[in-house]
């Protein structure tokens, strides 16, 4: 998901999904293979990439753990962001469900709670004026895809 590469000029890599770098090393090109090495200097243990470029655009193809693989690049100047990116920062909590009645007018107006979602995905729930920390905990953003299936 918001998949990307930054291969800089000077040979070192970069990759992630949307706001999250998942890689660091370097990269070089042997004619029409693209390799890769972490940061220790260690080759990409599934080898290297077969590339065809052609103007903004590029597909990488190898074999991985028995399968085929195709990447499809184009170039851009801005990061692709990937769904949780949009989530992080603070958001102030407007209800409270308990059973099918909302509990958030039962709270001290004074005292707004606030849910923080931090980038190593980590939450926080605070409690203002005074920032108390009421709850940590961990969150994932689920993609739920409906399926149409023809009979």
């Amino acid at each position: 998901m918001a998949k990307w590469f930054d291969l800089k000029a000077d040979g070192q890599l970069l990759s992630g999904n949307g706001g999250i770098i998942n890689n660091r090393g370097s990269w070089s090109q042997e004619g029409e293979q693209l390799i890769f090495h972490n940061e220790q200097g260690q080759a990409d243990p599934a080898g290297p990439f077969q590339i065809q470029q052609e103007d903004n655009t590029m597909t990488w193809t190898r074999e991985e753990e028995g399968m085929q693989v195709t990447v499809f690049l184009e170039t851009t100047e801005v990061l692709p962001k990937a769904s949780w990116d949009h989530l992080y920062g603070n958001w102030q909590i407007q209800e409270i469900w308990q059973g099918n009645e909302n509990q958030i007018n039962q709270l001290d107006p004074d005292h707004k709670m606030t849910l923080f979602f931090r980038w190593d995905h980590q939450y926080v729930v605070r409690n203002a004026p005074n920032d108390n920390l009421l709850a940590p905990g961990i969150w994932q953003v689920v993609l739920l895809l409906k399926s149409r299936l023809k009979k």
